[in-house]
């Protein structure tokens, strides 16, 4: 499952930085979207992104998890 996890990550990671450089070619929002087959909304999000995010999902009630595990 990790090897699959960092596959797609690290293919999120080269769209973003394709989309970030056809951006600075003085491509249109509209002419990326065609170029990369994603929707608007994920070319507005992708250039808003400034770096690799780690992407790890944070739960509310992570500070239980040790005694949820003692409990087991």
């Amino acid at each position: 499952m990790k090897l699959v996890e960092s596959e797609n990550e690290k293919k999120r990671w080269e769209r973003i930085q394709l989309v970030h450089r056809l951006h600075k070619q003085g491509y249109s929002v509209r002419a990326i979207q065609k170029k990369c087959q994603i929707s608007r909304g994920t070319v507005y999000k992708d250039l808003r992104q400034k770096g690799k995010s780690d992407h790890k999902r944070s739960s509310p009630y992570q500070i239980y998890r040790p005694l949820i595990h003692s409990l087991i």
